[in-house]
């Protein structure tokens, strides 16, 4: 009975083992006639994308970078163009009180020729004078 069940099983253990070389023949013909030439395209499609996808991104990261070095560049500009700015619009503000001076000037000049000199002044001169320059401040942009 004993040598029954050792046969038994000895015959069991090897059908396994049959049945497993069997089946491990049949998946490796199986992968090797079906699905490597199946796969293989797609991995050397998928190798190339990725590669083109890497040469791609770093395109980006330069074009990015180019970018902004140009916009740095640009915001500098800007900021000395806005220093300029200031500085030339100081300087038309104290050429605009250096008018009004002038203005003034030339308005009290002719109030005093007008007021003072009435008599002593050729009457031409002295409504050339008057009219010329008339009271009251010059005019800039639509300010009095």
């Amino acid at each position: 009975m004993e040598r029954e069940i050792v046969t038994v099983l000895s015959g069991a253990v090897s059908g396994i083992c049959a049945i497993l070389v069997f089946e491990w023949r049949f998946s490796r013909h199986l992968k090797e006639d079906y699905v490597e030439p199946l796969v293989d395209p797609i991995r050397v499609s998928v190798n190339s994308m990725e590669k083109s996808m890497n040469r791609n991104m770093e395109r980006l990261e330069n074009s990015i970078s180019k970018m902004e070095s140009i916009c740095e560049q640009a915001i500098r500009q800007q900021a000395e163009m806005s220093e300029r700015i200031a500085v030339l619009n100081a300087k038309v503000d104290a050429m605009h009180r250096r008018l009004d001076l002038v203005d003034e000037r030339i308005n009290e000049f002719a109030h005093f020729c007008n007021c003072e000199h009435k008599g002593d002044m050729a009457p031409d001169l002295l409504a050339r004078i008057t009219r010329t320059f008339p009271m009251g401040e010059r005019k800039r942009g639509g300010e009095k």
